[in-house]
């Protein structure tokens, strides 16, 4: 059995398992923070950037903007694209500065479908929809260019004051007017 001697103390090589185990864990969870920027929602504490999860969130989302009459700006977006991590917190930062506008990130590798169906096939992709139109695109992490569109594409409406619990605006309220 191999062992390991500091002077007068000895210790058997698997007593020092744990010890590289918790060391390699640590690396890892400092890597993923801080290298692959795997830390989402804890570095945007007043964004108002609503992440889609599923198919039906897309379609409450694309219904809400038409009846609304917000502008939607939407990231299409992957964990492993580094210009998306890049462009990220800017795009938070917009959803703060324009609140008239919907903000929504579709993860492409979670939610394939919606991807291929808006025609996204470079990340990051923006895409702008105005009255229930996909009117304008930008593909890569242009700041100048995104802001650009979405100055042109705002309009300020009255926003809606509840939201449900998904997150979503909730328009009931602004139906019965």
């Amino acid at each position: 059995m191999t062992t390991f001697c500091i002077g007068p103390v000895c210790v058997p090589a698997y007593a020092l398992f744990p010890l590289l185990y918790f060391f390699l864990q640590w690396s890892w969870d400092w890597i993923k923070k801080n290298a692959l920027g795997m830390n989402d929602q804890t570095d945007f504490p007043n964004s108002r950037v609503i992440h889609i999860k599923s198919k039906e969130d897309w379609g409450n989302v694309l219904q809400q903007h038409k009846e609304i009459g917000r502008t939607l700006v939407v990231d299409f977006t992957a964990s492993w694209c580094g210009p998306c991590r890049t462009i990220k917190p800017f795009f938070h930062e917009q959803s703060v500065k324009y609140p008239c506008a919907m903000f929504v990130t579709v993860d492409v590798d979670e939610l394939k479908q919606i991807a291929k169906e808006s025609g996204v096939n470079a990340m990051p992709t923006f895409q702008f929809y105005k009255d229930g139109k996909r009117c304008d695109e930008i593909r890569g992490a242009d700041r100048a260019r995104l802001e650009q569109c979405i100055k042109n594409l705002y309009v300020e409406v009255e926003l809606p004051e509840e939201t449900s619990s998904s997150g979503l605006p909730n328009t009931s309220s602004r139906k019965q007017q």
